[in-house]
């Protein structure tokens, strides 16, 4: 079974060569890694077509329609693995994210899962110690367990069902979560999707350190997402429970990292009221 992990890449020339790093130094090697520059304005296409060159597990990619839905699209339907994952190009997989996957997927007790998600850890957030060794005590205690939805910065499916679901995304829609999108497409098509504890990619909180009247539109991501698959359910629950929280939680995440300096690992009230620039790339989509 061969196992190809796409990164979907938007002028990530500070991320990027960390990224495909850590996915080379997996404890099982990854059979192929696809990067899909998405019209970056800087040298991320220039780096991965020098990781092309380097490695030949590596493929450069590029896909002109800006957004990361189009970029995974490309990813996926240019994949020539069994299992194909994703992580962003500014996360670091874990050594052993390549073998968590695929200790699933050849579990024959999981032939009734067709995908697997993980979490992400923000690593210059205040708390995230605290995150990692609950995780680590669940994918002991528990393992995992089933989910409506998983994160597209790190997640694989089977070939198959990404095969099945693919016509029926909605990629051109620039104004939902396109992992919303993609879980609520796998569940309507009768499959499953399987929530690991174990499977982490260590990433950053830049996307939370934008005031937050600047993720309106990322608030409203999941609530879009359901109404246009008429995923009555979720829609519900975003819609009625998670959404009017939401913004008090962006509210109080940003007064957090504010105030959280990453290198001391300590709080402090004074940098709320600094005068710096914090260095934010936000995604150009949902903004």
């Amino acid at each position: 079974m061969k196992l190809s992990v796409v990164v979907p890449a938007y002028n990530e020339e500070h991320e990027l060569g960390a990224c495909l790093d850590h996915l080379l130094a997996q404890t099982l090697p990854i059979d192929e890694i696809i990067v899909v520059d998405n019209c970056s304005t800087d040298r991320t296409g220039d780096i991965a077509r020098e990781y092309a060159r380097q490695h030949p597990r590596v493929r450069a990619l590029t896909e002109e329609r800006r957004g990361v839905a189009w970029a995974r699209d490309q990813g996926f339907d240019n994949a020539t693995g069994d299992i194909i994952g994703r992580v962003d190009a500014d996360a670091r997989a874990r050594r052993d994210w390549s073998s968590v996957v695929m200790r699933f997927f050849t579990d024959e007790a999981n032939a009734e899962w067709d995908v697997i998600g993980g979490f992400p850890l923000m690593t210059d957030a205040p708390g995230w110690r605290k995150q990692e060794a609950k995780l680590e005590k669940l994918a002991a205690d528990r393992g995992g367990r089933k989910t409506n939805g998983v994160i597209g910065q790190c997640f694989a499916m089977r070939r198959s069902c990404w095969e099945a679901i693919r016509e029926s995304l909605l990629s051109g829609r620039h104004d939902i979560h396109e992992d919303h999108d993609m879980s609520a497409a796998v569940r309507q098509s009768g499959r499953r999707l399987w929530l690991s504890y174990g499977l982490i990619v260590e990433g950053s909180s830049r996307r939370f350190r934008v005031p937050p009247w600047r993720n309106v539109g990322y608030a409203l991501g999941g609530s879009r997402a359901a109404w246009a698959r008429r995923d009555w359910k979720v829609f519900a629950q975003q819609a009625f429970v998670v959404l009017p929280f939401a913004f008090v939680y962006l509210f109080v995440l940003w007064v957090r990292l504010r105030g959280w300096d990453p290198e001391t690992e300590r709080w402090s009230a004074r940098r709320l009221w600094e005068g710096r620039r914090e260095a934010v790339r936000v995604s150009p989509v949902l903004d």
